[in-house]
């Protein structure tokens, strides 16, 4: 509901080196606290500030203003570190805003849920009109023969008869892959033929223009699209 999810990392790290530790406080009254006694802070009001002990620094939780744009607790280097920017381009604008079957797929897990919170985020200010999985998992893999679209993320444990591989040898019908070990796209048939033809579906000069911006926002930030595939 509150997609905290840089301080949320942070709170379950501190309560993982205190679950070594021979800290007196159990970690079920840190876990009760924060659900149950930490305010969730207003929109455009101060930081909420939770002292954590094993880390020497607190968790920070804000809100932006009602009228600014919605939380987003993630990195934006990380999404374009993985994929280059015509490739960002063509996901949310060829695939998501279009409606169509997408799935997100790398061996590293913490990476599945931020591109896919990342991508959807660019949606601003529409939203996902589509069943969203952020980390699919066995239970839930019939979402994947939904005849809509669908938006899910997966992580690839490398076993031979799990999801990954189950979706690598067989793709869903209608769905496109992105993986973002490699940056590549994905689908069955002729791969060519569907990535031109997302790609042609953009008005070319409004397409142009968007890349030319996200290059220079990059280039800014000092980040180098598509660069982590290369330093894995």
């Amino acid at each position: 509901r509150f997609p905290f999810w840089t301080a949320f990392r942070k709170f379950l790290s501190n309560l993982h080196i205190l679950a070594g530790s021979e800290y007196d406080l159990p970690l079920e009254r840190w876990i009760s606290h924060l659900l149950l006694a930490v305010p969730l802070p207003k929109p455009g009001g101060p930081c909420v500030l939770v002292p954590l002990p094993a880390l020497n620094q607190p968790m920070m939780l804000s809100m932006p203003p009602e009228k600014d744009f919605p939380l987003i607790d993630l990195r934006y280097s990380v999404l374009f570190a993985c994929l280059d920017i015509k490739t960002v381009v063509t996901i949310v604008l060829g695939l998501l805003a279009l409606e169509r079957k997408v799935i997100v797929m790398t061996t590293r897990p913490s990476l599945v849920l931020d591109v896919c919170e990342l991508l959807r985020s660019l949606l601003f200010p529409f939203e996902l009109c589509a069943p969203y999985v952020p980390r699919l998992t066995e239970p839930f893999k019939s979402s994947l023969d939904f005849p809509g679209a669908i938006f899910v993320g997966i992580h690839d444990d490398s076993e031979p008869n799990g999801l990954a591989s189950m979706v690598k040898s067989a793709y869903p019908e209608d769905s496109i892959v992105v993986d973002l070990d490699t940056g590549n796209i994905d689908c069955g048939g002729d791969r060519f033929e569907a990535l031109t033809g997302i790609w042609d579906i953009l008005p070319h000069s409004s397409r142009s223009s968007l890349v030319h911006e996200l290059e220079t926002l990059c280039r800014d930030a000092k980040i180098v699209d598509g660069q982590e595939r290369w330093i894995r």
